[in-house]
């Protein structure tokens, strides 16, 4: 991990909202937008719904899901609907080793209770448990 010092000497342009900038191994701060991929997908390749148009706060979203998650620390995503919360975190998990990391999506709602958490937690926890023994 770079030291306090190393990145001292480079300043953020005035007038410049902080949040819009990141710092890379060079010690130099880089705006969020320049590494930004262009979207190179079409409509017809997958589902409208599960295409991740590549932005400023996606590319910052992914960045930093992986760095909390490679440190080890919990991560929540907390935003408006359509802000691409699921998607990051289903590309992020998609790309892990299956045979060392299992996921499983549970949607939240205004209606979910902890009562109706619990019951779709000990129904994934029975179907694996399930499929786990099956396979032995």
């Amino acid at each position: 991990m770079k030291s306090r010092d190393h990145y001292k000497f480079h300043r953020i342009p005035l007038l410049v909202c902080v949040f819009g900038w990141t710092g890379e191994s060079r010690g130099c701060w880089i705006h969020w937008d320049t590494l930004v991929p262009e979207f190179g997908g079409s409509a017809t390749e997958v589902p409208v719904a599960s295409t991740l148009v590549p932005t400023v706060e996606t590319v910052r979203m992914e960045y930093l899901v992986d760095v909390l998650a490679r440190r080890g620390s919990h991560v929540m995503l907390v935003g408006d609907g359509g802000s691409a919360k699921s998607l990051v975190v289903r590309r992020y998990l998609s790309q892990k080793n299956t045979d060392a990391h299992l996921s499983r999506t549970v949607v939240f709602s205004s209606a979910t209770t902890s009562a109706t958490l619990q019951v779709s937690f000990f129904y994934l926890l029975h179907s694996q448990r399930g499929r786990d023994a099956s396979s032995h």
